[in-house]
């Protein structure tokens, strides 16, 4: 994953700890199912 536009990613990558990886990627699935509804 590269740091693109948001600086929000970037920050969130930092905090982030690998092992929580799969863990944000299923949030950011729910997020978007929500915004799709």
């Amino acid at each position: 994953m590269t740091d693109t536009s948001p600086p929000r990613s970037g920050f969130a990558h930092r905090v982030a700890v690998p092992a929580d990886e799969a863990e944000i990627a299923a949030l950011m699935d729910v997020a978007i199912g929500e915004l799709q509804k």
